[in-house]
């Protein structure tokens, strides 16, 4: 009988892949030149790359690489004033707005630039504000919005705003604070969105890699830390917008990662948050550029172990009525272990719905790859919730893994790497 369920168990993961999720990441193509800690922005039906790091050229570039979704082809179209890496830009009207990510000697890192889609671009206005590394930002209702970011150590001794409200058409700053945050040491590196009137503040770089989420109400100007936490402290991803209220957080570094392939899927409802696992991207990676186009999200560029990225890859949805239908958590979720490979430790989340029933029998088991069980890290009853698993293999030799997530009838399988 045991042989039979050893068969059995070699034919579930020779045959299937069981995500437990129906979204997933599509490898789509190739950069042309791959950048990493660029920006990316939608205009019309056409994506631009501006900046970044090329590990070929071996610097910070100034170019601006236009992408067409629907023919999958590439063009370089212009140039930046300077070279950047780690800044943001943002489109209002038919221009792009840019700011930080700039060092080394020049002037006119305190500088906003503007880059014009009919042609054009120069320096705007100056203020020490601007001058910031690995900020994030929003535009909205002619309001650009600076956010984080390390303040230059040639910036004014008062530091910089945390966050600062700039009035595109007057050219004039009209609101800043610093919310809880010190003005000579804001963290950097957080991934924003915004959600009609509100900003989304997630995790970022201060003293160590953050799990808090922030809400900027931009009306009333209420800057409020949430209760709720991320699953793990996160820092360098993307932050994007997608249905009525939904937020996928991913990519990005943590303190035990150089860059992450996982993602987190937060439910806005009224002034609550929740958060659930989402599909892992095919290539992990730190400092990438990502935008929404039309019902798909896409991934270009980004660093993994200090090299360049070139992989473009696309999460794609019908309409936006299905992302809600796919993302309502009415099934379990088992994610990717992260690191993969890994030695000799690593982390296993996966979510359990137990609305209908108030608990389920869960058992989650470890398996080599002749189906031996050699680990059984949990095997209990437990009610709806994300469930996080620390593994310890290091009694294990290097090789590959299974390991199975039952949850009353339903089984999940997903495969791991131990490299020592």
């Amino acid at each position: 009988m045991e042989k039979v369920n050893k068969i059995i168990f070699l034919i579930i993961i020779a045959g299937i892949s069981l995500t437990g999720q129906s979204l997933t990441w599509k490898v789509t193509g190739r950069m042309p030149v791959p950048v990493f800690g660029g920006e990316a922005i939608v205009k019309d039906s056409l994506v631009y790359i501006l900046g970044g790091y090329s590990d070929s050229l071996r610097r910070k570039v100034d170019l601006i690489q236009e992408y067409n979704p629907a023919t999958n082809q590439w063009r370089l179209i212009g140039n930046m004033k300077l070279r950047r890496q780690g800044f943001f830009a943002g489109v209002h009207n038919d221009s792009v707005y840019i700011f930080g990510g700039v060092s080394g000697l020049t002037q006119f890192k305190d500088y906003l630039e503007m880059w014009s889609f009919s042609g054009g671009s120069g320096y705007l206005t100056l203020n020490p504000n601007f001058n910031r590394i690995y900020p994030s930002g929003e535009i909205y209702n002619n309001k650009l919005y600076l956010i984080g970011g390390l303040q230059n150590h040639k910036t004014d001794t008062l530091g910089i705003n945390y966050l600062a409200e700039f009035d595109i058409p007057s050219r004039k700053f009209t609101y800043m604070t610093n919310g809880p945050f010190n003005p000579s040491s804001s963290p950097a590196q957080q991934m924003t969105a915004r959600m009609d009137s509100t900003i989304y503040i997630f995790g970022g770089i201060q003293f160590g890699i953050s799990q808090n989420i922030y809400r900027f109400k931009i009306n009333s100007r209420n800057f409020v830390k949430l209760t709720t936490k991320m699953p793990k402290g996160r820092a360098g991803g993307s932050a994007v917008v997608f249905g009525n209220n939904k937020l996928f957080v991913f990519g990005g570094f943590n303190e035990g990662n150089n860059s992450l392939s996982n993602s987190d899927i937060y439910t806005v409802s009224g002034e609550s948050i929740t958060v659930q696992p989402g599909p892992v991207m095919n290539y992990p990676r730190r400092e990438f550029m990502s935008v929404r186009y039309n019902n798909s999200i896409y991934v270009f560029g980004g660093n993994s172990n200090n090299q360049n990225v070139p992989y473009i890859e696309r999460l794609d949805f019908l309409t936006d009525a299905e992302v809600g239908l796919d993302l309502v958590p009415e099934v379990h979720i088992l994610e990717q272990n992260y690191p993969n490979p890994f030695n000799p430790t690593t982390t296993i989340r996966y979510r359990i719905d137990t609305s209908e029933t108030g608990f389920a029998n869960v058992s989650l088991i470890v398996y080599d790859i002749m189906g031996n069980i050699v680990a059984t890290p949990v095997d209990q009853e437990q009610r709806s919730g994300l469930y996080t698993v620390d593994f310890d293999g290091r009694e294990l030799c290097s090789g590959v893994y299974f390991y199975k997530l039952t949850a009353g009838e339903k089984s999940y399988v997903k495969k791991m790497l131990l490299i020592k």
